[in-house]
């Protein structure tokens, strides 16, 4: 990859402010990551999905006031969270959660 994640980030951030205005909700970008959601499970092979629904996930965290360095930094702790749990056996949709600790 010749760029950084935190710099591809500030790109979309600086163009996301330029077309849309830099004072907005996530709520926007969020309702739309649904919508593209969708698409992605009716096209899963595409790749321009999945960067349709990055980019909006990007465009989400900027409203929030976070830079790419906090979203990633967000990612690893998450997946050092993922890793100390259990998950269950895939359902029959494909989805797998994680078992819950009993208190």
């Amino acid at each position: 990859m010749s760029q950084s994640f935190r710099e591809l980030f500030e790109r979309a951030a600086n163009w996301s402010d330029s077309a849309f205005g830099a004072s907005r909700s996530p709520v926007g970008p969020l309702k739309h990551l649904a919508k593209e959601v969708r698409e992605a499970r009716r096209k899963p092979d595409d790749v321009m999905e999945y960067a349709d629904m990055l980019l909006l996930i990007m465009n989400a965290a900027h409203c929030n006031g976070w830079d790419g360095s906090m979203l990633m930094e967000a990612v690893g702790l998450k997946l050092k969270v993922n890793r100390q749990r259990k998950w269950g056996a895939l359902n029959s949709e494909g989805i797998s959660e994680h078992v819950k600790e009993v208190k």
